[in-house]
């Protein structure tokens, strides 16, 4: 077994010849590891202790800033452990099962978020869609039970496939094209639903805009049974949170994808491929930063939020 692991990360390995690299990257995770997990940790405690906030809504904006603080607390300390093993040279297994555990991480997080991202704009639809049933057809129950299957499978797909992840050989394509795939019906469903959901809304806009010249003179007001401003902006606060995540992961899945299509007609130039494998790991880096930006996204556009992690954060300093 050790040999085999020995030739699967020799390639990765390899990489991290340069002491510069380890030593940058080290730094970087670091450095992003503590903003993200405390900053997540923010949201999540004041999610917690705010009654009003207990809503199915808000219970799914607290899964996705739960895999964000678990990236900051695992995944990107794993990416520090991971560069100082090959800057102090430890072995080829340490290095490997490092990097294998690493990408069974990261690979779950990034599942998680992509498909809470997927949950948050399809309840949103449903929001507008439903309005009045809203609330008996999407309950808490319901949506911890979805949250809890999608982390028990998120975690359990990588973890069976432990030995083919960071590897080398042709079964790894397959592995990289499936997620690829996945990924994008996951990104075309959210697109529809944002897609779906504004255009309700506009339809709802549009006719309450519309009312009748008896009522207008009878000073009556159309009737509507949905906030159309509050839902918008709650529309559009998480569609910028998809956008962002987006922007942050598409490096590194386009950059993966070449690397893994192209892997093999790269062989013969060594350099060619180093340069798209560092394309990957830098790719990486950029990806994992999305797990700060959230929390900003959150208190930069989410009243609610803001207002709890002010009193969370008053409440500390008066503790110290």
């Amino acid at each position: 077994m050790g040999d085999i692991q020995d030739e699967t990360c020799a390639f990765e390995r390899s990489q991290y010849d340069n002491p510069n690299h380890p030593l940058v990257m080290s730094t970087m995770y670091s450095t992003a590891a503590l903003v993200t997990t405390v900053l997540n940790f923010l949201i999540l405690i004041s999610i917690w202790k705010t009654p009003s906030l207990h809503k199915p809504s808000y219970i799914l904006i607290g899964s996705l800033a739960l895999s964000d603080f678990l990236v900051g607390a695992i995944g990107e300390p794993l990416m520090v452990i991971l560069n100082i093993a090959a800057l102090k040279g430890w072995s080829n297994n340490i290095f490997c099962l490092v990097l294998k555990c690493t990408t069974c991480v990261v690979f779950a997080f990034s599942a998680i978020s992509l498909v809470t991202l997927t949950f948050i704009s399809m309840d949103r639809l449903l929001a507008v869609k439903l309005r009045n049933r809203y609330q008996c057809v999407v309950t808490k129950k319901r949506v911890f039970y979805a949250l809890l299957t999608v982390w028990i499978i998120s975690w359990v797909l990588p973890a069976t496939l432990f030995d083919k992840l960071s590897s080398n050989d042709t079964a790894f394509l397959p592995l990289v094209l499936f997620v690829g795939i996945l990924a994008l019906v996951l990104v075309v469903t959210i697109t529809i639903s944002y897609s779906m959901a504004f255009y309700s809304l506009r339809k709802i806009t549009s006719s309450s805009v519309s009312p009748s010249v008896q009522n207008s003179e009878a000073g009556a007001r159309p009737s509507c049974n949905i906030d159309v401003a509050k839902y918008k902006k709650s529309l559009t606060t998480m569609f910028v949170v998809f956008i962002f995540t987006i922007l942050f992961y598409a490096p590194f899945i386009c950059t993966l994808l070449a690397f893994a299509v192209t892997a093999d007609q790269q062989l013969s130039s060594l350099l060619s491929l180093d340069v798209t494998y560092m394309g990957v790991l830098a790719s990486e880096l950029i990806g994992l930063l999305n797990s700060a930006m959230n929390p900003l996204l959150y208190l930069w556009r989410i009243r609610d939020i803001r207002e709890a992690v002010k009193t969370t954060v008053k409440t500390v300093f008066k503790i110290f």
